[in-house]
């Protein structure tokens, strides 16, 4: 399978472009491009070039404004012919844009058997950060599986000594599944300590994950008192009402008004009370409300505070939000719950619930009475009618903010009522039988 996907990617390369010969000392490399460390046997590279007097596979350039040419890809190839001392080598010259060489020297690094997965989780940040792109659009941009490119960025978080232990080691001595274990430990210290002997002793996945775990857990019994037990691991996100609460009727939360508000408890909005021909919740299945649950931080400080889509995919911008998952926004509002501040909260823009839509989210949670303080129901109706069920009003996130998690929010139906009661609880997930959907 990773032989038919290094192919498909093969043959997204142009080697059509006509070739010319071009002197060394007219081309130079992009200052801002993450250059390859580990280059290999380079002085047999060079010694076959001095013989043959070009490199086998031209390199590609394109034009500079100050007459010159810049390596758009083929590093390891032009830093040989230098070394072989040769004055011209052959190249395609092919004025790409700084998107379009991303992605070329993106899909080049794939095809190489010693790729460095760290070299190219810099690529993937660097290309976000430049471009603008989400790591979603790169992957389709390249033919992949986002996860691919989520693996692999999400390990720049480890200690810097481990990241550039990890750019100079042979290919043979990076497994991806081990470092994605470490990352378990939250100590940098421990990190680095468990690293050391993990190359020391080459242990397998199993032996590093059980060595992990040993530590985990008594990291965890010298964290906590005698009297507490697995269940900490375990959240109530509910926010409990009463009866009075639950049938009176339902009063605006309007921006210039102060009326503390009924329904501040955790629930969710019938679609049927808010679309014309919408569905009761009785109407889908309980597998809808169990599932996984990315908590996204998108804190606020005022009451003034606009979440934008700007923000919220900077908070999700190293986080792998499959098809299907429940997303929470941790906005810290929880905190005011009981006073007027908590009805007078920040407001969520529309764009965000187009991306809600377009990220195919199952359940959309905030803690906070309402995604606007405006009469306008349009942000329900964009989600409701996209089958993405609303939940508000959720407790305290603080804990687990960052955090993908697995969540349980239950409804209770009442009959003739336009919102649902849910108990809400979510559990810090074991990263067990971890997978790299990639090319590896």
């Amino acid at each position: 399978m990773a032989k038919w996907k290094a192919t498909n990617v093969a043959s997204q390369i142009d080697y059509q472009r006509p070739i010319k010969k071009i002197p060394i000392s007219m081309i130079k490399e992009i200052e801002w491009v993450p250059k390859r460390r580990n280059l290999g046997d380079i002085a047999s590279l060079a010694k076959s070039m001095m013989v043959k007097g070009d490199v086998e596979v031209p390199v590609k350039v394109r034009p500079s404004r100050d007459g010159l040419y810049e390596l758009v890809w083929g590093w390891r190839r032009y830093q040989a012919a230098k070394l072989a001392g040769l004055n011209e080598i052959s190249c395609i010259v092919d004025n790409v844009s700084d998107a379009e060489l991303f992605r070329q020297m993106a899909i080049e690094n794939l095809l190489r058997e010693d790729r460095n997965i760290v070299e190219e989780a810099e690529l993937f940040r660097l290309w976000s950060s430049k471009t603008g792109k989400s790591y979603e659009e790169i992957a389709r941009d390249l033919g992949i599986n986002p996860r691919y490119i989520y693996n692999r960025v999400e390990l720049l978080s480890l200690p810097q000594l481990i990241i550039e232990k990890l750019k100079s080691l042979p290919q043979d001595r990076i497994k991806l599944l081990h470092l994605l274990y470490l990352k378990r430990v939250k100590d940098p210290v421990m990190q680095e300590a468990i690293f050391k002997r993990y190359l020391e002793e080459g242990w397998t996945v199993r032996e590093l994950r059980n060595v992990i775990e040993k530590f985990i857990d008594v990291e965890s019994v010298s964290n906590k008192s005698p009297h507490r037990s697995q269940a900490r691991q375990i959240y109530d996100l509910t926010v409990y009402g009463n009866l009075e609460e639950l049938t009176s009727p339902l009063q605006s939360c309007v921006d210039d008004q102060r009326v503390i508000t009924s329904r501040c408890f955790t629930h969710f909005d019938h679609p049927s009370a808010i679309l014309n021909n919408g569905k009761s919740l009785a109407g889908y299945p309980p597998s809808k409300f169990v599932g996984r649950c990315t908590i996204l931080d998108v804190r606020c400080s005022s009451e003034s505070d606009v979440i934008t889509l700007k923000r919220v995919k900077e908070a999700a911008k190293e986080r792998y939000i499959q098809a299907g998952e429940m997303v929470f926004f941790y906005t810290g509002w929880a905190q005011h719950h009981g006073t007027e501040q908590y009805i007078l909260h920040p407001s969520i823009s529309l764009d965000v619930a187009e991306w809600l839509v377009e990220k195919q989210v199952s359940i959309f949670g905030i803690d906070m009475p309402n995604p606007s303080r405006l009469e306008s129901r349009k942000f329900h109706e964009i989600l409701l009618s996209n089958d993405i069920l609303l939940l508000e009003n959720l407790g305290v996130m603080k804990d687990i903010v960052g955090l993908k998690v697995k969540a349980i929010a239950l409804p209770t139906i009442i009959k003739d009522l336009p919102i649902a009661p849910a108990r809400v609880v979510v559990r810090k997930r074991r990263r067990r039988g971890l997978k790299d959907d990639g090319l590896y």
